[in-house]
């Protein structure tokens, strides 16, 4: 709140915020298809320990990526294309609307 003093009267005069703000949607975010990460570890016998220090990640972060908790940022989507054998983006993951959280 912004407190003001009237120049004529010399009272305060206390006035709310000018404009309520609007709730934003969020955008759309990259998840990770978490069948899909765990099909392809076993294919290449990685455990979550070795994929996560092959892609720089902590084992804790990549869990939470997996178990739909945190998305993963642009580099560590290609660190785990690669890291899962140069997949393809609609392998291992897939965007989430707004609307679908």
């Amino acid at each position: 709140m912004e407190s003001r003093v009237n120049p004529e009267s010399k009272e305060k005069s206390v006035e709310g915020p000018a404009s309520v703000k609007q709730h934003k949607p969020s955008r759309p975010r990259v998840m990770v298809k978490a069948e899909a990460v765990w099909d392809y570890m076993e294919r290449l016998s990685l455990s979550q320990n070795d994929l996560a220090k092959e892609v720089g990640l902590s084992r804790s972060f990549l869990s939470q990526m997996v178990n739909g908790r945190r998305s993963p940022s642009p580099k560590t989507r290609r660190g785990l294309l690669e890291a899962l054998g140069s997949l393809e983006f609609d392998d291992i993951f897939y965007i989430e609307g707004p609307d679908e959280e």
